[in-house]
C-alpha cells in the first residue's frame, strides 16, 4: 500500500512539472544586436537599446530608425521615425506590433505584423 501511495505521488509531481509551460525570457532581446535574412534576401543588422532600433539593409545600403514603446515583457510596437526613403515616412505612419513567442541562446521568433487585424507573420532573429 505504500508504495502504491510512494508512486502515485511521485507520478503526481512529474505530471505538474511536465505541465509547467516554459516562461520566455524576452528581457534578453530588449537591447543588444541582432541579425535577420531581409524579404529579398541579403541581411538587416539591428541595433536596439532601450527606446531605439536601428535598422541597416545590406542589399539597398538604406537605414531605419524606429522607436520602440514596450506594451509588455513580450509585446512592443515600432514606429518608423527616420528613413533614408523619405516616401515611406512622408505618406503614412509606418507602426509594426511584434510579439516575441520565442527565445533561445542563438535566436529568437516573433510575429509581426503591421496592424491590429493583419495577419502575422513569423520571423526568427539571430541574436549576436
Amino acid at each position: 500500500m505504500v508504495k502504491v501511495f510512494t508512486f502515485l505521488i511521485c507520478m503526481f509531481f512529474i505530471g505538474t512539472l511536465l505541465s509547467q509551460k516554459e516562461e520566455i525570457k524576452c528581457w534578453k532581446v530588449k537591447k543588444g544586436r541582432f541579425e535577420m535574412v531581409g524579404p529579398q534576401g541579403g541581411s538587416i543588422k539591428i541595433r536596439r537599446k532601450s527606446n531605439v532600433q536601428i535598422e541597416r539593409y545590406s542589399r539597398q545600403k538604406v537605414r531605419h530608425k524606429f522607436n520602440i514603446k514596450w506594451i509588455d515583457d513580450c509585446n512592443y510596437e515600432l514606429t518608423l521615425k527616420k528613413s533614408r526613403i523619405k516616401s515611406l515616412i512622408n505618406h503614412t505612419e509606418v507602426k509594426l506590433l511584434v510579439t516575441v513567442v520565442e527565445v533561445s541562446k542563438f535566436y529568437y521568433s516573433a510575429l509581426i505584423k503591421t496592424g491590429v487585424n493583419d495577419k502575422a507573420e513569423k520571423i526568427e532573429i539571430e541574436i549576436k
